[in-house]
């Protein structure tokens, strides 16, 4: 079994010749571009304009754009930091948005048990 990622579905599992070749093709489909969401440079296929990281993202709650996290209470200064790759500042972000929903949802359970 061989794990690779792509920016078009993430992780994949590649255990047997049909999900190679499939891997391949969607490869050589593959083209570079932007995200339209994270603005990553990545290799998509022609029909899609988010990355797998900003689809799992989305899937999970995390707000549609990257800049509503830099508008909000959020916004660290860790961002302007030039060693910081965007993919790390997108992960901090993302943990501390998803951490303050998990603490309004505490509280308003505590709330409502009251």
């Amino acid at each position: 079994m061989t794990a690779v990622s792509d920016d078009n579905f993430g992780f994949w599992n590649l255990k047997e010749p049909e999900e190679q070749a499939f891997f391949d093709h969607v490869q050589s489909q593959s083209l570079p571009t932007i995200c339209r969401r994270c603005e990553r440079p990545v290799r998509l296929m022609p029909t899609k304009t988010l990355c797998a990281s900003c689809i799992s993202a989305l899937e999970s709650g995390a707000p549609a754009s990257i800049s509503e996290y830099v508008n909000s209470e959020l916004s660290c200064p860790v961002l302007v930091a030039q060693h910081m790759s965007a993919s790390s500042a997108f992960v901090l972000l993302w943990a501390g948005w998803a951490s303050q929903r998990l603490v309004h949802a505490v509280h308003r359970r505590a709330a409502e048990r009251s």
